[in-house]
Parts: C-alpha cells; sequence; structure tokens
C-alpha cells in the first residue's frame, strides 16, 4: 500500500471539519493535438460520477476544449494557446506576444487559478513541470501554503525513447522535482507492454511512489452502428475508417490512403470514411477534398461519436496516439496503425509494443506508400477475427483504478472499487481487478 494513508487521514478529518466538497484541479499543457485533453475529460467524466459533489477546473491550452462536452461540476479556463516548436521550445498559437511574454502569462493564470480554487487534489497531465516549467510557482505555493493538498502526476505509457527522455529529464532536474511536489504518479498504461519505470530510469523514491492503472477508456455513450450508418448514408457494405487525431499532421496517411484505394480489390470494402481533425489546415484539408472527388469517401473534420464510428467500421486507419489506440482496442476493432515516429518515437514504440501481443497491426511509417498501404489494408482485413480475439491481452480498467487513488487523496468517501494494490516491476505498484 502506498505511504499516504496518514496524510489521507488528515485530510479526511478536515472536510468533517469544513463540510467542503472535494475540489479537483487538472492540468494539462496541451500544446498538440488532442490527446491530452481527451484523456482528462475521460478521467474527469468517470469522477463526476464516482466522488459525490466533486468540483473539478482543468486549466487547458487546447484552442479546441470547446468542442467536448464538459462533465457535471465541471468548468475549464482556457490557458492562451502554444505551439511547440521542438524540445521546451514554444511560440504563441495566434497572439501577437513573445515566448517569454506568454509564458509568464500562462504560468501567472495557473497559479491564480490554483490559489483562488483551493484544490484537494492536484492531477497534472503528462509534463510534471508544465509547458517550460509553467506548473513550478504553483506546486511551490501549493506545497508552502496548502500542506493538505495532494499533487499527482499522470503518464500515458510511453512519453518517447528511453534515452532521450531520461537525457531530458536529467537536464530539467525532473527526478527531483517529482521527488519534491508529487505525492503520487499513476502510469495510465501497464508494465509488460512497457515499463517506464525501468525504461526512464525512475529513483527509488519515485518508484515507491509509482503505480500502474491500466488504460484509460472512455466511457462515452456509444451510438449503434446502424444509427450511424444511416447518418452517413453508408448503406450496409464494409466501410474504412480513416483517422489521425487532432489532423494537425495527418496529411501524408489520409493522403497515402486515398492513393492506395486504387490498387485495392474494390470487394474488399465499399466506402470509407476519413476524419481529418479539427486541427487540419484548410490547405491540407483542400488536397484531399480534391482526391476525394469521384470516390466513394465521407470527408469529415470532426464526429462527436469517434468510438462508435470505430465499432461500426470494418477495420480502422489511423496513426498511433495513446487514446486513438485506447479506443480500438476498447471497441475490439481491427485495426492498422501508422504511428508517428517524428518527431518522437512514442507511437511507433506504443504500436510495436501493442503489435507483439498480437493486438494490432502496424505499418511503419518510413514504409508507408500508396501500394504499402494498400498490402496492408487487404492482409489486416484477412486477419481480424484474429485480431479481436486477442483483446483480453490489455488492461482497461484504468478509471475505477485513478478514481480509488483520487477518492482517498481528496479524503472523499472511498467505496470498495475491486481493486488492490501488488507489488509489481521496479519496486512500483500494479493496479489490479
Amino acid at each position: 500500500m502506498l505511504p499516504i494513508s496518514t496524510a489521507v487521514n488528515s485530510r479526511e478529518r478536515l472536510n468533517r471539519e469544513r463540510g467542503d466538497p472535494p475540489r479537483l484541479l487538472m492540468y494539462g499543457h496541451d500544446t498538440y493535438g488532442l490527446g491530452h485533453l481527451r484523456r482528462s475529460l475521460a478521467i474527469a467524466n468517470h469522477l463526476a460520477g464516482a466522488i459525490d459533489d466533486l468540483s473539478t477546473l482543468l486549466l487547458t491550452g487546447s484552442p479546441v476544449a470547446h468542442y467536448f462536452a464538459l462533465p457535471p461540476g465541471a468548468d475549464y479556463i482556457k490557458l492562451p494557446s502554444v505551439v511547440k516548436l521542438g524540445d521546451e521550445q514554444y511560440r504563441a498559437r495566434e497572439l501577437s506576444m513573445s515566448t517569454d511574454s506568454i509564458g509568464r502569462l500562462r504560468t501567472a493564470i495557473i497559479c491564480e487559478a490554483a490559489t483562488h480554487f483551493a484544490p484537494d487534489v492536484v492531477l497534472v497531465d503528462h509534463a510534471p513541470l508544465g509547458a517550460k516549467g509553467e506548473m513550478l510557482p504553483a506546486l511551490r505555493h501549493l506545497r508552502r501554503n496548502s500542506p493538505h493538498t495532494r499533487i499527482v502526476l499522470g503518464l500515458r505509457d510511453v512519453l518517447d525513447e528511453p534515452a532521450r527522455v531520461r537525457e531530458l529529464w536529467a537536464q530539467q532536474q525532473v527526478h527531483g522535482a517529482i521527488e519534491e511536489f508529487y505525492d503520487l504518479v499513476m502510469i495510465y498504461g501497464q508494465p509488460d507492454i512497457f515499463d517506464p519505470v525501468e525504461a526512464y530510469g525512475f529513483s527509488p523514491r519515485m518508484a515507491a511512489k509509482t503505480v500502474f492503472t491500466g488504460y484509460v477508456q472512455r466511457e462515452d455513450p456509444i451510438r449503434p452502428a446502424s444509427a450511424l450508418r444511416a447518418e452517413l448514408n453508408l448503406g450496409e457494405e464494409p466501410f474504412v475508417l480513416v483517422t489521425a487525431g487532432g489532423g494537425g499532421d495527418g496529411l501524408q496517411l489520409q493522403k497515402t490512403f486515398l492513393e492506395a484505394c486504387a490498387h485495392l480489390d474494390r470487394s474488399l470494402f465499399g466506402s470509407a470514411v476519413i476524419i481529418t481533425g479539427p486541427l487540419m489546415s484548410p490547405a491540407d484539408r483542400a488536397q484531399l477534398e480534391g482526391l476525394c472527388a469521384g470516390r466513394p469517401v465521407r470527408l469529415l473534420d470532426f464526429h462527436p461519436d469517434l468510438p462508435g464510428l470505430m465499432r461500426a467500421s470494418d477495420l480502422v486507419v489511423a496513426m498511433g496516439g495513446y487514446n486513438t489506440v485506447c479506443e480500438i482496442l476498447a471497441g475490439r476493432c481491427p485495426a492498422l496503425i501508422v504511428p508517428r515516429a517524428h518527431p518522437r518515437l512514442e507511437q511507433d514504440i506504443r504500436a510495436r509494443a501493442f503489435v507483439k501481443r498480437g493486438l494490432l497491426a502496424m505499418l511503419p511509417e518510413d514504409e508507408l506508400s500508396p501500394l504499402n498501404l494498400a498490402a496492408a489494408v487487404a492482409t489486416t482485413l484477412a486477419a481480424r477475427q484474429s485480431l479481436a480475439s486477442n483483446h483480453w491481452r490489455w488492461n482497461s480498467r484504468g478509471l475505477p483504478c485513478i478514481a480509488s487513488h483520487i477518492k482517498r487523496l481528496a479524503g472523499a468517501e472511498c467505496l470498495e472499487c475491486g481493486f488492490r494494490i501488488e507489488s509489481g516491476i521496479a519496486d512500483s505498484h500494479v493496479c489490479a481487478p
């Protein structure tokens, strides 16, 4: 069991004295894509049903936060958006401000929110220090002035190639910051697929406060396949769904798929649905529109029920982001992943780990061509039954495990959640059903 019971008991006594409902502050830097925001909202939605009267305030830099519904008892503060240029290099997305100026503005907003919202628990997504260290003033303030506040770091299964993460964390002194500021580290994965504790060289103190929760599976309502097919006029023929997350770098995959259609037997599927993502540029979308002309292809910027479309499809062709892979596996969807390999190897590492377990098919990015993609689509369609049968090999119970830890840390009533904490690899812990 994690060594937090003393703090939790103290917080429970404080709650009884004040009678205040628990408060959760969530932070996601969100410089690119939709992944961090979607994962945070999935967690917030589950917690809204798991903890009575929970108030959740989300700090996000996503430029498309308004696309998504918030759970009951939740609100968000929109941080001015920035674009990542390289490791710890950012610029303002829209505002005419210098990098230093917009950084100071975001830092001030974060610190003021942490001060005045007075959270019981803070959940930081992905970046222990925040973008360019913007969380550090808030973390220092909370440690100094709000000792009851518990601070949690949530990490996806894969960050990047191990050597690069180890080097960057050493330069930024991340290990020391996690040891000083964080009470708990939750890894949204399972160590037998990929073990960040070992790969990224967690210190003994970090490993002792780390748990593996299992993967985060969204709980949004899923519409029936028949309703989605009718909405998009797809009929009863097989169709392929092609998606590239937020869409900022999705052109190459989706363009290559359209070119690959000329090399595919039309009896394999009747039509395709391509979700460009709301962050695709107008110029890139115009290219795809030209290629779609005269083809049985529906081109959409966004669809609110992407998991439902995945389940309705006969094959998903996608990049290898964390949320996309989780949604594919949750729906037992046959999938061909073409993972991004630049500027970081996160998606490639994840895809290879899942392919090794027989959960997905993969085409490496450096092998992407119309002929290669056509061959991979045909092969994956033929093998779709065997891929679906292997989906029991991953732990999709991340949300209940996350809720059990947040409940304890918030001092809220902790109902029996059906999980136990077991000793795991590298002296860390695994949340197991």
